[in-house]
């Protein structure tokens, strides 16, 4: 997972640099408008106005990517 990360932000960053645009004003700068999210959007049920039901797990790694080693991924060839 880190590779993937690492590779695919590697990836964004050049194509930043070719479009002259700078990395850390506006690429990771604050974000501008949108609106306050204090809850599950994507697991949002309009009709209800009420998430989803939903599985959250506390999942022991210090490294975000190693969170793979914990969940049923892969078979993506």
């Amino acid at each position: 997972g880190k590779a993937v990360l690492e590779e695919l932000t590697g990836q964004r960053k050049e194509e930043a640099e070719d479009d002259d645009m700078d990395w850390e004003e506006e690429i990771l700068g604050e974000m501008e408008g949108g609106y306050e999210n204090n809850r599950f959007s994507c697991y949002w049920d309009s009709d209800t106005d009420m998430t989803y039901p939903l599985i959250l797990a506390k999942i022991p790694v210090k490294n975000p990517w190693e969170i793979f080693t914990y969940l049923p991924f892969g078979n993506w060839n």
